[in-house]
């Protein structure tokens, strides 16, 4: 009989959980600090902290987020969010290595690399890109690899940017400038070692639905794109990002299936503050008929960024422009306005410099969680270099790039 309705009770289809993510325990990275990077590292969060002096948590105005983007006040930032100097470092990738067994297999993995090869195909990579942005071939680029010499690394660290957004950053950091353009290949090579021995947690990014319609055979889904955290200032610095979809499997008609979520470009920076790490207030109850909430529950704290951003991609210090890479001749030597003839118009940016030439001569395994560093023990040569540095993470493997292996 038609329009009967069924006394059966309804059945709840409850979805599958999500697959819960393994616990991350150790990272992979490059080390930052050291003598020749300290000093400077000091003497520019100083600065930072004289421009923007933290203030409590309790302080901050509720909904830091202003109603509009017409009206942009100076950048608060909350106390205990500037990173010990002692953490910096750039990270190439996060590990879940829970047991010992798998943590020996790590570090025997790094041990077994050859480094220096990892490093010269960063520098054949480095030189194909000189070539073309050039239209012209330099002395460098037409001799065979094994005949050109293998210069230490050094990178400097310059400006500040934002994650995931400027408006309500939980992450604020530098960017690294490597004038001979090997940083970054080389880290995605030793990055993919990791990744292809299943030691690395890759970070996928979902696939942008409005794209699916969009690809054609002859166009690669993501290829050139970029991670929706990124800043658009540091990807153009980087034209050779990979592509996401080198771990995808073509479908049956060859395009790839953007279906799939892709892989996170590597994104090397060194975090200068960051709110993640800290509580917020209780968040206020939904009004007077709503229940108080958990005293738990805190509120995430961000920070609007965009002036603090605006200010270090074009630093002033006492109405002069600070001193900068030079983007034109790709040399890391800072010079002052006074140093720079006069030229018609406006000058170019010149973005804040955290460090220059800060040698990147080692490759470590790390501990996930910073820890505090004793100043009172017997060594007060000791002691004041802890001081300095304020925290660190423990290094369980470490080997120099162009050398041997290294004890931590």
């Amino acid at each position: 009989m038609t329009g009967h309705k069924s006394n059966a009770p309804r059945q709840h289809v409850r979805k599958p959980r999500p697959e819960k993510r393994p616990p991350l325990t150790h990272f992979l990275c490059i080390p930052l600090v050291n003598s020749d990077s300290l000093p400077q590292l000091e003497e520019s969060v100083k600065t930072f902290r004289k421009d923007y002096p933290p203030i409590p948590v309790a302080d901050l105005p509720r909904g830091q987020d202003p109603p509009s983007n017409d009206h942009v006040s100076q950048s608060l930032i909350p106390e205990g969010a500037i990173r010990p100097l002692g953490t910096l470092h750039l990270t190439l990738g996060v590990m879940s290595l829970p047991s010992q067994e798998r943590l020996d297999q790590a570090i025997n993995l790094l041990r077994s690399l050859d480094l220096a090869s990892l490093m010269h195909e960063a520098e054949r990579i480095a030189i194909q890109k000189r070539s073309r942005n050039h239209s012209q071939h330099h002395d460098s680029s037409k001799q065979p690899l094994s005949q050109v010499t293998m210069q230490p690394m050094t990178a400097s660290l310059e400006s500040l940017h934002a994650l995931p957004n400027a408006k309500a950053a939980t992450v604020l950091y530098a960017a690294p400038v490597d004038p001979t353009d090997r940083l970054y290949p080389f880290c995605l090579a030793l990055r993919g070692k990791f990744l292809e021995a299943g030691f690395i947690v890759g970070e996928m990014e979902k696939p942008n639905k409005s794209d699916q319609h969009k690809k054609t055979d002859g166009q690669k889904a993501g290829s050139h794109g970029r991670s929706d955290t990124e800043p658009q200032a540091y990807s153009s610095r980087h034209p050779e990002r990979e592509s996401p979809n080198a771990l995808q499997k073509p479908s049956q008609h060859g395009v790839a299936a953007t279906c799939t979520p892709k892989l996170r470009p590597l994104l090397l920076h060194a975090t200068i503050a960051k709110t993640t790490n800290l509580r917020g207030r209780p968040k206020p109850s939904q009004g007077p008929s709503h229940a108080p909430r958990d005293r738990n529950v805190q509120e995430r704290i961000v920070i609007d960024a965009r002036e603090a951003l605006a200010r270090y991609s074009d630093y002033h210090a006492d109405g002069e422009r600070a001193i900068s890479h030079n983007h034109a001749t790709s040399s890391s030597a800072p010079h002052s306005a006074s140093s720079v003839p006069a030229r018609p118009g406006p000058r170019p940016p010149r973005p804040f410099l955290w460090a220059k030439d800060i040698p990147l001569d080692s490759v470590s395994i790390c501990e996930m969680s910073a820890k505090n560093l004793a100043v009172d023990g017997p060594d007060r040569r000791k002691n004041d270099w802890n001081k300095r540095l304020g925290g660190e993470y423990i290094t369980v493997a470490q080997r120099s790039i162009l050398g041997s292996s290294t004890n931590p």
